[in-house]
């Protein structure tokens, strides 16, 4: 006899990490979404979970079953009961009465490159120097402790900069060839330089009468000379 079989398969939705506050068995996660941590799919068998990984919460920090911190986005945590994994999982929290936050300071230079009328000839330079410190705040007593500024990038000093050859332009100033290195300091304010470029001149060729030749159409712009923007070369 001839028959159809249905085969049904149940799924059902995985259980969260739940935080709660240890000293006072308060969920922390009410009202908080964010702060429950789905247990995700093991890649490699549909009827299992892997272990979830702690969740950060702001003025707290994890602690395991014997009470050794945990680190957030780091360490996972044990599924209470693997074979059932939608079934939830409690984790504790302790107040963390430290909260640490970065503040960051940027210091900038730029340098810009222009003619006698204020009208850009080269692209702009630009350098920056980054600051971070840390503060400690307790959160029970709200005293705050400041750390020391740290370069992030490693250096706190900007470099030596040449100033770029220009074609039919020329520096006005041999002293602005190069601009020398800063070392700058969190309290040192951006620095913004101009270096100022005048037109090339022009080989002129005139007939007896004096008169430029065809209206100075033969005129001939003086070559930049190619390592140094305050030069130029003879003229062809």
């Amino acid at each position: 006899i001839d028959q159809t079989s249905n085969i049904v398969y149940h799924y059902l939705p995985f259980g969260s990490l739940l935080p709660y506050d240890r000293d006072t068995g308060q969920p922390l996660w009410n009202g908080h979404d964010e702060y429950k941590q789905v247990y995700e799919n093991d890649p490699n068998d549909y009827s299992k979970a892997l272990n979830p990984y702690v969740v950060n919460i702001p003025g707290y920090y994890p602690i395991d079953t014997n009470r050794n911190r945990l680190t957030p986005g780091k360490d996972r945590y044990p599924i209470s009961d693997p074979s059932n994994p939608d079934k939830d999982t409690i984790i504790y929290y302790v107040k963390d009465p430290v909260n640490v936050s970065h503040e960051e300071k940027t210091v900038n230079r730029n340098i810009n490159y222009v003619d006698s009328n204020g009208n850009v000839v080269a692209t702009a330079h630009n350098d920056n120097v980054t600051f971070d410190r840390t503060t400690s705040t307790d959160t029970i007593t709200n005293e705050t402790t400041q750390g020391n500024w740290e370069v992030k990038n490693g250096n706190s000093s900007f470099p030596v900069v040449s100033s770029p050859v220009v074609p039919g332009y020329v520096l006005r100033d041999d002293s602005q060839k190069t601009i020398p290195a800063i070392t700058v300091t969190p309290s040192s304010s951006d620095s913004n330089e101009t270096v100022t470029y005048d037109k090339v001149g022009s080989l002129v060729p005139v007939d007896t009468a004096g008169n430029p030749i065809d209206n100075g159409s033969h005129n001939t712009s003086y070559p930049n000379d190619p390592n140094d923007a305050g030069k130029v070369t003879n003229p062809g």
